[in-house]
């Protein structure tokens, strides 16, 4: 018997089993890109080279919604007001709804792929592909007949409604470019294809800021120019990715997949909650500011047109502050879109003691980062609410503007922190499929924040606009306060099993040990093509067999239990 014979005997007697291709078919990686990073760097590097593309990409991504609002502002104070109207509509309806299927999707794909389960992933990703084609057809159905009762619905007065149903009405009809810009981000991302995910988002943005000025002041277009400049940058992006998943992914879009597998059905929108949450929670504390706290402060003023003035002024300002607040934030998000798919993988290929370290360096992580940014929210509060007024507005005034919008500013951001490591404990539950925590994480600091909101404005006659701008950051302490405990059980757990497992901890966020899913010997990737002329029986020749596949994996009896919190 040969060396290569004999140790292929070797291997299949010790429970190690291969999958075998079916004759005529072509054998694509034995590896996705996100387990090839985990075999190849140790976790510290790891971390960084899967996150920081994606941090790159959505601060960019806020960047250019930002920049939009600076055109917009310039334009007409009134239309800056508008978009802070649609703004959160437009995060609750597209945004949201959105976020439910590509994050769900994402943080499946990447558990599967942990356990190389391609052929599930793959039907994953075409049960996402239809819920795409759903959407693209009823967001412009449902909404664009019933945009001006909307935006109404969110506090648009008659000088606002008619921008703002606008610009919401374009934003939904080219929802599909941001379902497939957004959505496809996040699943090359749970591939581990970090780069290409940052290269689409800075490409779409690049693409806005060239065209939102030609069309906001050179084709005299305002609000509507804004719209379709976005619609139009995330068109190209979106398109790209549809190429990528049918051509060079390792986990490929196949059209037979697209008629959606049923147990995935409920499953993708279930895991998507959570983010959805989010995004729908930010989306309604705006509309409890917009029709709650803003009237405020028109409360003894009795003339009505300069009434109706301050309290837009109010909306614009808490819209400024808001954009700001989330490029900020971005950088948390962009964190946790490459932190979900890692430690799902992780979890998915039982590398418990890799998954825990990684928690706790992601925590240190945005601790660090957001408290460097509230530095910096201190120091330029005031020039970056000064950029989205033009000097001579004649609607507003900007020394009034800046005064307010400053401290107003800093106390929105002064919680940052807590909120961070919110969402990096709840990312933990949801990379596990852990839906019911998950949302308990995200969710509990709106749930604060609306009950304090209108109990305040609405029981307190002496209650200030000021006074409920402090709301914001006791709800980010006391919603890391209600998922601290939650998440140390969930660790003191798992270190539990990390022991009795005899999993390695010492050194590995600085030496990589070569292995990734269940502790095999690291094999490198080959490309094989079989095909049914060439006589090989593959289904009688174990030994034969094993030459066609070259990543094994562990037999049942071999896995270790699956870690339940």
């Amino acid at each position: 018997m040969t060396r290569s014979s004999r140790s292929r005997s070797q291997s299949l007697s010790e429970g190690i089993s291969y999958d075998v291709p079916k004759r005529g078919t072509t054998r694509r990686r034995a590896k996705s890109l996100l387990e090839e990073e985990v075999a190849s760097h140790p976790l510290i590097p790891l971390l960084f080279r899967v996150t920081f593309p994606s941090i790159v990409g959505v601060i960019v991504g806020g960047i250019y919604s930002t920049i939009d609002s600076i055109y917009v502002g310039r334009y007409s104070s009134t239309a800056l007001s508008a978009i802070g109207i649609a703004f959160p509509i437009e995060q609750l309806l597209i945004w949201g709804v959105g976020a439910v299927f590509n994050f769900g999707a994402s943080a499946l794909i990447a558990k599967l792929l942990g356990s190389r389960d391609f052929e599930n992933a793959e039907r994953v990703l075409g049960t996402v592909v239809f819920y795409w084609v759903v959407l693209a057809i009823l967001t412009p159905i449902l909404i664009v007949p019933n945009a001006l009762s909307i935006v109404r619905a969110f506090g648009a007065d008659e000088t606002l409604e008619d921008l703002a149903a606008d610009y919401l009405s374009i934003i939904a009809i080219g929802s599909f470019a941001y379902t497939l810009s957004a959505s496809g981000g996040n699943l090359v991302r749970a591939d581990g294809s970090m780069i290409l995910g940052m290269n689409l988002s800075v490409a779409a943005a690049i693409l806005n800021v060239i065209i939102d000025p030609i069309l906001i002041f050179g084709f005299d277009l305002g609000l509507k120019g804004a719209a379709i400049s976005t619609v139009i940058s995330q068109t190209i992006p979106g398109v790209y990715l549809i190429y990528h998943f049918v051509k060079k992914s390792s986990i490929r879009l196949h059209w037979r997949n697209i008629i959606p597998t049923p147990q995935y059905l409920l499953k993708i929108p279930a895991l998507g909650l959570g983010p959805f949450g989010v995004l729908g929670s930010n989306a309604i504390s705006v509309l409890v500011v917009n029709l709650v706290v803003c009237p405020l402060a028109g409360e003894g003023i009795t003339d009505e047109t300069e009434k109706s003035t301050v309290i837009n002024m109010y909306i614009a300002l808490f819209g400024v502050c808001m954009k700001l607040y989330m490029i900020l934030l971005f950088v948390t998000g962009g964190f946790l879109q490459g932190f979900l798919p890692l430690q799902g993988f992780l979890l998915g290929a039982k590398e418990y003691n890799k998954s825990y370290i990684i928690k706790r360096m992601s925590q240190v992580f945005c601790v660090v980062v957001t408290l460097v940014l509230d530095c910096l929210v201190e120091i330029f509060a005031g020039p970056l609410v000064k950029s989205f007024l033009a000097k001579d507005d004649p609607d507003m005034d900007v020394d009034e503007f800046v005064e307010i919008g400053v401290p107003m500013l800093r106390v929105l951001c002064a919680g940052m922190t807590f909120y961070a490591m919110t969402v990096v404990c709840a990312g933990d539950f949801q990379a596990d499929n852990r839906l019911g925590l998950a949302m308990y994480g995200l969710l509990s600091k709106y749930i604060i924040l609306y009950g304090l909101l209108i109990i305040l404005s609405k029981y307190y006659d002496d209650v200030t606009v000021d006074l409920c701008w402090m709301v914001f950051p006791f709800s980010d302490i006391v919603g890391f306060l209600m998922i601290l405990p939650v998440s140390e059980v969930r660790d003191h757990r798992m270190k539990k099993l990390i022991k009795e497992m005899g999993l390695p901890m010492k050194g590995l966020p600085f030496v990589n040990d070569g292995c990734c899913g269940y502790h095999h010997e690291r094999v490198e990737t080959i490309e094989l093509s079989v095909s049914s002329d060439e006589g090989i029986d593959m289904r009688n020749d174990e030994e034969k067999a094993a030459d066609f596949y070259a990543a094994p994996k562990v037999s049942e009896e071999m896995k270790p239990t699956q870690f339940k919190v």
